[in-house]
This record gives C-alpha cells, sequence and structure tokens, in this order.
C-alpha cells in the first residue's frame, strides 16, 4: 500500500504453542526519507554536497523516495537530528562541541552517518568525536592531507576491499571492474588502528573506506571526495545506485 500507518496480521503454522501463532502490529510508512547533508562548502552548485544531493535523487521534482536536505555543520543539533535516521557530512568544518554531542547521541541511538573525509578539520572532528564514542574506537587516525596540487604519484585507486560487505556488495562479480574505473586525487594519508573494520584500501596501503559501531549506529568513513576536482567519482554511473545503496545498507 501507500505511506501512512498499516495495520499488519501475521499467522504462523500451528505447532504446541498456539498463543504465538496469531498475532497484529502496526507499521508506519513513510511517504519519504529525509537524509541530511551537512556541508560547509561555499559554492554549492560545485560542491561535492551538489553532486551527492543529486544522486540520492535524481528525478525531477524530487520524486525519489529520498529527501535530502542540506544543512550547514553550524545547524547542527539534537533538535535538528529529531527524526532523522540517515546522514552525509561532505566538506564540513570544524564541529563545535555541541555538534559533536548530537552526532553522538544520534549514532548511539540507531543513526546512520556516512563521513566523507574532505574537510579542513576532519582530523580534529574525529578526536572529538571518538572521546564521545570510546577510546580507541576511531578505525582510523589521519595524517597529511594529500591533495591535487603536492599528488606526484597521480590519482589514488582502489586495490583492495572487503567484499563481502554490505556497504560493497554493489561491486560483486562483474561490477568490480567499476570500482577500478575510479581515480582520487584527495585524500588522507591514514593509517588503521585495528578498531572497526576497514573495507577499501588504497594503494599505498591507506584505508580508503572504515565502519565503526557505536551504541546501536553505525559510521562509515570515506577516505576521498565526491567534489569534482577531487575525484572522478560523481562522473560515474555506478555513483547514484552506490550512495543510495549505502543509505539502504547503514539502516
Amino acid at each position: 500500500g501507500g505511506p501512512g500507518v498499516h495495520l499488519c496480521e501475521v499467522r504462523l503454522p500451528s505447532d504446541a504453542l498456539e498463543y504465538d501463532n496469531h498475532f497484529f502490529l502496526t507499521l508506519s510508512v513513510q511517504e519519504k526519507e529525509e537524509v541530511l547533508i551537512v556541508s560547509d562548502a561555499t559554492d554549492q552548485q560545485r560542491s561535492g554536497a551538489y553532486y551527492l544531493k543529486t544522486a540520492l535523487n535524481p528525478f525531477e521534482n524530487e520524486a525519489g523516495s529520498l529527501l535530502p536536505r542540506i544543512i550547514s555543520s553550524g545547524d547542527l543539533s539534537s533538535a535538528r537530528l529529531a527524526g532523522v535516521q540517515k546522514m552525509f557530512f561532505i566538506q564540513v568544518n570544524r564541529l563545535s562541541a555541541e555538534a559533536c554531542d548530537a552526532v553522538g547521541q544520534f549514532l548511539f541511538h540507531g543513526g546512520g552517518l556516512i563521513y566523507f573525509l574532505d574537510g579542513p578539520a576532519d582530523a580534529e572532528n574525529l578526536d572529538a568525536l571518538e572521546k564521545i564514542t570510546g577510546p580507541k574506537s576511531m578505525p582510523l587516525r589521519l595524517a597529511r592531507r594529500n591533495v591535487a596540487t603536492n599528488v606526484t604519484a597521480g590519482a589514488q585507486q582502489i586495490v583492495r576491499g572487503d567484499f563481502k560487505s554490505r556497504y560493497l556488495h554493489l561491486f560483486q562479480g562483474d561490477t568490480r571492474q567499476d570500482l577500478a574505473l575510479l581515480e582520487f586525487y584527495d585524500y588522507y594519508q591514514a593509517g588503521a588502528t585495528g578498531a572497526g573494520g576497514v573495507l577499501l584500501e588504497y594503494g599505498d596501503e591507506s584505508p580508503a573506506m572504515a565502519s565503526l559501531h557505536y551504541g546501536l549506529g553505525t559510521m562509515l568513513l570515506l577516505n576521498f571526495s565526491a567534489g569534482e576536482f577531487s575525484s572522478n567519482l560523481a562522473r560515474q554511473r555506478i555513483f547514484p545506485a552506490w550512495m543510495q545503496d549505502l543509505v539502504k545498507a547503514i539502516s
């Protein structure tokens, strides 16, 4: 059926305990699911947030099931995150203590955060969030950030991955070659801490994607950008499908 509250009746085959063979429950079906895109990029029409918003709902008049909304990191608060279950960080500035607390509560109560590590203060932000998620809980330690002006070895590509992960199932089989087409010019040289899980890895052994579980929620760390000058990710046909799939998988 359509959106709204639905009454569901469940019947199971008869067994020795009749009491649990028949029951009712209600299901609330949303018409559209709001997904927050937190970004402090100044040029919204050419930023990674713009491409991400288009990828999440590429249909005319926002006809898709996802409803992406761009806000700044200064607008992050517990009140703004009420009712939101999925959120992206892309090109964010340094987070305030209030914003970090709101993100911690968001994750602990079952929220999903997909964090593109392409901002000027991501190392500080991860340190601040780790004070909330617990000591030595962050799967990555960020070092120097390589940008297009000082990368001498050319674009980085992904060489290894945990393709059994539900976040990467789009790249199983023949579609693995779509991942090989991706080139990244801006990324952090980083080291894995052993906490969480590393899902993708660059040729220089820097983690390209990692996951962290806190409470009932999950945070995915993407050590790359969707910006047009930082990678060719937004120009690939797999980009919208992958972003939409991540929103579903991070539930």
